[in-house]
């Protein structure tokens, strides 16, 4: 007959596992380690979605905001590309609006203004949670420069009354150029499904 010698310890834990109360107790503590460490798993994946679902607010409110002033512009630059007759009829207007005591360019260079600092302050935003992230450097660089471009753009808006037929084409064709650019990396942000980083 071979004896065996099996360590203290371990004829301890056999022991202590024999013992009802001692063996369930030392089950729910092996348990409640497992239980602890998976937790602490998935809450580390949460945080990365919540960051992540940051960032694509972020990025959707900051589109938002640059399909509008956009559009606002093109209105503006379709009111000076139309027809002769339609031009006299908007000088007209504007003449009828000084008259009354409103200066119909002021109030649009102020809404513009209002607007492109909205742009500004979303972008920043932006920009902040997408460095803290670390994982979009490229499109960070883009969006700084696209959207600089843009408010350059449209707080320009006080000269288009004063330019030709051939610039104001120069300038609808830039501005759908920048608005095009901005949303191809925004809709990219904000259709990613996955933190990169685990």
């Amino acid at each position: 007959m071979i004896l065996c010698v099996i360590p203290s310890w371990v004829s301890l834990i056999f022991e202590i596992m024999d013992n009802t109360f001692l063996g369930t107790l030392f089950a729910g503590i092996i348990l409640a380690f497992i239980g602890f460490s998976l937790y602490r798993k998935q809450k580390s994946v949460d945080i990365k979605y919540e960051d992540l679902r940051k960032i694509r607010e972020a990025a959707a409110s900051l589109l938002a905001n640059i399909e509008i002033i956009s559009r606002k512009y093109e209105q503006q630059l379709d009111l000076y590309t139309n027809t002769e007759n339609q031009l006299k009829i908007v000088n007209a207007l504007k003449n009828k609006l000084t008259e009354l005591g409103e200066d119909y360019d002021e109030k649009i260079f102020a809404e513009f203004n209002e607007m492109s600092f909205e742009v500004d302050d979303n972008t920043d935003f932006l920009v902040a949670l997408m460095q803290i992230d670390g994982n979009y450097e490229d499109d960070t660089k883009s969006i700084i420069k696209e959207v600089a471009f843009l408010n350059l753009i449209t707080r320009g808006v006080r000269v288009i009354p004063n330019l030709s037929a051939k610039e104001l084409e120069e300038y609808r064709e830039n501005l759908k150029k920048t608005t095009k650019n901005l949303r191809i990396i925004l809709q990219r942000i904000i259709k990613k499904d996955k933190p990169t980083n685990y």
